[in-house]
């Protein structure tokens, strides 16, 4: 599946992400950006991606999504945009320091970024090619987060993600 930008509306693409043994992970890999110039005349949000979750069904019993970005959903928490930033339930809640993940100049076609839930620990973990890059505190409690779908904010200079299937590759 391939994820286009086109607006700024949400939709879903599927059910919630499993869970095992309290964790939940899914990948998405670049596979179009925009020249860097483009980006900088660019009015869009933040400029790049954002990986996350939600802890409400989208769509089901709730209009699509029509946000200028994301993270302005009260149901979510995101990781990424540039300067990079942790986002929850529509506030910022933190910074993300840009030496260890900076989406906007750590993004080519093909690089895949994933994003790791651990219930148990209440932590998300960014992983960029297999390697974790940043580790955030999960908002809430575990119930919160017994059902949740990704969620990826597609921005600047991000043209195109491709959902990856398969078991997760990850590193610590």
């Amino acid at each position: 599946m391939v994820a286009p930008l086109r607006s700024s509306i949400f939709e879903s693409r599927g059910g919630p992400l499993s869970l095992e043994r309290g964790m939940a992970y899914f990948e998405v890999e670049a596979s179009g950006l925009r020249a860097r110039s483009a980006v900088q005349d660019m009015a869009k949000c933040s400029q790049s991606m954002a990986i996350g979750l939600t802890s409400q069904r989208p769509g089901g019993g709730r209009p699509l999504l029509r946000l200028d970005c994301a993270r302005e959903d009260a149901h979510a928490v995101l990781l990424g945009y540039d300067l990079p930033k942790i986002f929850a339930d529509g506030k910022e809640v933190g910074k993300i320091n840009a030496k260890h993940w900076r989406p906007l100049k750590d993004l080519t076609v093909g690089t895949r970024v994933g994003l790791l839930m651990d219930r148990n620990a209440m932590e998300l973990a960014v992983y960029v090619n297999g390697m974790r890059k940043v580790t955030a505190a999960l908002p809430g409690t575990s119930q919160r987060w017994a059902e949740c779908w990704g969620m990826v904010d597609v921005h600047g200079n991000v043209r195109a993600l491709r959902l990856r299937p398969g078991k997760p590759r990850w590193r610590v």
